[in-house]
């Protein structure tokens, strides 16, 4: 049986026991190394007693031709693998979601024996496994008598998250495959994905600029340059709205406080218990609403509806944009199950001229009273709802039906 069809049949067998798949995990790669280690001993002496008992030039020249790899890979067997150092090195920033990334592991070594073959294994996180193809950060190269080196791989595809690196294995082997050494690094790493941003709008707003309940964004952009007082700089202001004029006299940063009239806050809730699959749209169309509000000089919150909700109160500083991308970077989709029983929002996170954007892949009647009891003249509420239109049953078109009735706007997303 050959060595990869033997370790696929003992991880087969051990997957049912823990306890054996532990000591599998633990013992088998070191046995399997002293076995190589004996199989490489005996074949020197029996290449050698062959030669004597022989005594031709045959069997002297097989010998000789095979003890320099022999003596190699006993060289090679003493070789201490704790001489490598590995650094982590990731070539990009401000990483979104469904692009690539380039990592280069660079290794250190201060012997300069020669080594023939080194693999070097990146385990990937199990999210990003899941996205790429099996063979991804597994590289092999012939280093020889560099001490210092480094290998470059790609990854395709990177999810949305927060993912934590931390194992690298490196792998040595000789010529004729007679020994095999291996050893795991731990190098901690960590990248952040954000969600794929783009600019976008919610559609049901443009009935509301019509009507005067939203303001428009070119109309607020002008209102903004409008100063109405002069205070202290705090935290977050941008750089146009420093007063110069009042800096210089008073010797210490002022900012421009502008009168907007008729602001409204947008608060975008996250309904975290979906579908696996449809929430990455959903909390990518989540950030590209509150990317867009924020540069439009709006003011934008965050409210994800989970076991454990987190709220971000409106702001329209650059800081509550990063508050808003990493609280959405790191939240994960919930059982769909779970919906009806911490679908819950409070009428105290919501502020008067308000607007509300629900993103959700399910809209039921019980959510439907639950939104229709928040609602009142300064609330406007609106529902994206990721679903596609042939897999809505004729319940749920009644159920939208009734919504829009009680004023409550609704958006069907088919894809995002």
């Amino acid at each position: 049986m050959k060595q990869k069809s033997l370790v696929n049949f003992l991880k087969r067998k051990t997957s049912a026991f823990p306890i054996l798949k532990k000591v599998y995990k633990k013992f088998y790669f070191s046995l399997v190394k002293w076995v190589r280690f004996l199989f490489l001993i005996g074949l020197f002496f029996g290449l050698y007693a062959y030669a004597m008992l022989q005594g031709g030039f045959l069997s002297w020249f097989l010998f000789y031709s095979l003890l320099p790899f022999l003596l190699y890979a006993l060289i090679l067997f003493i070789y201490p693998l704790s001489d490598f150092y590995i650094e982590r090195v990731v070539i990009g920033s401000n990483l979104r979601a469904g692009q690539s990334v380039k990592l280069q592991l660079k290794l250190r070594r201060k012997q300069n024996f020669p080594l023939f073959y080194l693999g070097v294994e990146e385990w990937l996180p199990e999210k990003i496994r899941d996205y790429n193809t099996p063979n991804i950060g597994k590289i092999s190269g012939f280093p020889l008598f560099k001490s210092e080196f480094s290998v470059d791989f790609d990854i395709p595809y990177l999810p949305r998250g927060e993912h934590h690196f931390s194992i690298i294995q490196l792998k040595l082997r000789d010529p004729l495959s007679l020994i095999e050494k291996r050893k795991q690094f731990t190098v901690h790493h960590s990248l952040i994905v954000y969600p794929n941003v783009k600019r976008t709008y919610f559609q049901q707003f443009q009935s509301d600029y019509e009507l005067g309940r939203h303001v428009n964004r070119i109309r607020r952009n002008r209102e903004s340059n409008i100063a109405s007082n002069i205070r202290e700089y705090q935290h977050g202001d941008r750089l146009s709205m420093i007063d110069w004029k009042s800096t210089a006299k008073k010797a210490e940063l002022m900012s421009k406080d502008f009168e907007e009239k008729n602001s409204q806050d947008l608060l975008v809730v996250v309904n975290t218990f979906a579908d696996r699959q449809i929430f990455e749209g959903m909390v990518n169309y989540a950030a590209s609403l509150i990317d867009t509000e924020i540069r439009s000089n709006g003011k934008a919150g965050l409210h994800l509806i989970s076991r454990t909700p987190i709220f971000i109160p409106s702001r329209d500083s650059k800081d509550q944009r990063n508050k808003c991308m990493l609280a959405l970077t790191k939240v994960e989709a919930d059982s769909p199950d779970l919906c009806t029983q911490f679908f819950t929002m409070s009428r105290n996170i919501l502020t008067s001229h308000c607007s509300l954007v629900l993103v959700t892949d399910q809209f039921s009647g019980e959510m439907m009273k639950r939104l229709s009891a928040l609602s009142d003249k300064n609330l406007n509420i609106h529902v994206a709802l990721f679903k596609k239109l042939e897999d809505l049953t004729p319940f749920d078109r009644k159920t939208i039906d009734s919504a829009k009735g009680r004023g409550i706007n609704i958006e069907i997303i088919s894809q995002y």
